[in-house]
């Protein structure tokens, strides 16, 4: 792919190469069209590599496995361009997997090894990429298992990076196994961030009638066990939804419970209330 010149080819090269497609991808027709088959790509680009003698590492998997994640993000993009957009679904969820399953195939060729490679630890970076793809592409079973080889397999633990990922999808699927998961985050000594705290809290509130209540008292139940928020901009979607809805012992439960949280911050919640002519 590369031809060879007086300039010694180093992985940093490479890595700009991937890098550049990766940018490329967003707006060029011409790049577009070849990251349709990344996997074509990222395994060329290692084969490539292995004929000028550079070895494969951690940086290089990273980057090609952003090569994946570019296409699964175009994938709207690419299904207009093939007339897909028009029909059923199905088209649109099979290029998704498609694009996974290849992820998750190059991935397995650089931990396990190649003729051409020895086999390569991905890093941190490379599993959240990984499973960013799994779940863009609603492939939740492989996403987990792939969670649950981090956790068992005692080489690269999670992160909470990792579990936010992975709840981010699960709460839009089965909120309950999104609670499991956010379990067994705690229970290995992580806690909570304002972004998980910003996933439960709006999936919470839309679940159902009872959704704010459980939203409210979730909040509260966190910021007591860990000292973590939500962001005041997610609370506050929380309380105008509460207001419009005409919910207001509710609106007065989710005011006081924002007193608790940030005392010194009170002017967005006096604020809404004021606009929407409430006093607190």
């Amino acid at each position: 792919m590369m031809a060879a010149s007086s300039c010694m080819l180093t992985p940093s090269i490479y890595g700009e190469v991937v890098r550049a497609l990766c940018v490329a991808s967003a707006s060029s027709v011409a790049a577009r069209d070849l990251l349709r088959d990344p996997l074509r790509v990222a395994t060329g680009l290692a084969d490539d590599m292995a004929q000028h003698g550079v070895a494969l590492d951690q940086q290089l998997v990273y980057q090609s496995l952003l090569l994946f994640l570019q296409t699964i993000r175009n994938v709207p993009r690419i299904s207009e361009e093939l007339g897909l957009e028009a029909k059923s679904g199905e088209e649109l969820a099979t290029l998704y997997s498609h694009t996974a399953n290849q992820a998750l195939d190059f991935f397995r060729r650089c931990t396990d090894g190649t003729p051409a490679h020895a086999a390569v630890v991905p890093d941190l970076r490379a599993h959240n990429v990984l499973l960013k793809i799994l779940c863009m592409a609603r492939d939740e079973n492989k996403a987990l298992a792939l969670i649950g080889d981090m956790e068992t397999g005692g080489k690269l633990e999670p992160s909470r990076e990792t579990y936010n990922i992975m709840m981010r999808r699960m709460v839009e699927v089965d909120i309950l196994r999104a609670e499991d998961i956010m379990i067994r985050m705690t229970n290995k000594g992580i806690a909570p961030d304002e972004r998980t705290m910003d996933t439960f809290l709006r999936a919470y509130y839309f679940s159902g009638p009872s959704g704010a209540s459980t939203a409210i008292s979730m909040v509260q139940g966190c910021f007591n066990q860990f000292q973590t928020r939500p962001s005041i901009s997610a609370y506050m979607e929380v309380i105008d939804s509460l207001i419009q809805n005409e919910n207001m012992p509710e609106v007065s439960r989710a005011a006081i419970v924002y007193t608790q949280l940030w005392p010194d911050e009170t002017k967005p919640l006096y604020d809404s209330l004021d606009t929407k002519g409430l006093g607190y």
